[in-house]
């Protein structure tokens, strides 16, 4: 494995293969680039800079190996922008049949499928994660679970007024002509404290109930 000088590798798995962001047709495809010591908590699906004829580009880390693809000298990965996946190998193989299906590029899809970073968002989404795990572990052998929390929201949503139950919008599924089903959630009253209108009969599987 040969690089360019000027940097220390990192101890595991010292290739990164990257796939570029917003590249011109012919270079989109995977990189392969030296992961320094600095840049040695990149791990897959992660944000990265890395320079291409002398431009800094943005890139997303596809796997990291021992061994590269190719004898020629590595260029370094420039920066690891975040620590955070932002693409699953789902979503990533998802971006490569869209663009195999509409005749593009795996590069301009990550392009328009990946929001803008805001560092303090993503910091703040970081800390609150923390505190979390924090407060999971402190309560050690609690009964009432992350999951059974989850479940208890979805079948009674809380409300935007004290005291009042929210009203969801619902249709009925394609092709279901028969009398309208009423969700478990639905409630008497209106988000604004009104009752709620007679219910009809049967609903068109196209219009969504107002209760």
């Amino acid at each position: 494995m040969r690089t360019t000088a000027g940097f220390d590798l990192a101890p595991t798995d010292p290739v990164a293969r990257v796939q570029l962001i917003g590249a011109l047709p012919h270079l989109d495809r995977p990189f392969d680039y030296a992961v320094t010591a600095d840049t040695a908590a990149a791990a897959p699906g992660m944000r990265v800079k890395v320079r291409l004829a002398g431009r800094e580009t943005d890139g997303i880390v596809l796997e990291r190996c021992a061994t590269p693809s190719t004898d020629r000298p590595l260029a370094p990965l420039h920066r690891l922008v975040s620590e955070q996946v932002v693409i699953t190998p789902q979503m990533l193989r998802v971006c490569a049949e869209v663009a195999e299906r509409c005749a593009g590029t795996v590069g301009d899809v990550l392009r328009l499928a990946l929001p803008p970073r805001h560092a303090r968002a993503e910091r703040a989404d970081q800390e609150k994660a923390a505190a979390e795990a924090a407060a999971v572990g402190a309560a050690g052998g609690d009964a009432h679970s992350a999951e059974a929390g989850a479940a208890d929201a979805a079948a009674e949503p809380p409300s935007i007024w004290t005291g009042t139950r929210v009203c969801r919008p619902w249709s009925s599924g394609p092709g279901e002509r028969a009398r309208c089903r009423v969700p478990p959630w639905c409630s008497t009253r209106s988000t604004r404290g009104q009752p709620c209108p007679p219910r009809p009969s049967a609903v068109s599987p196209r219009i969504a109930a107002p209760w």
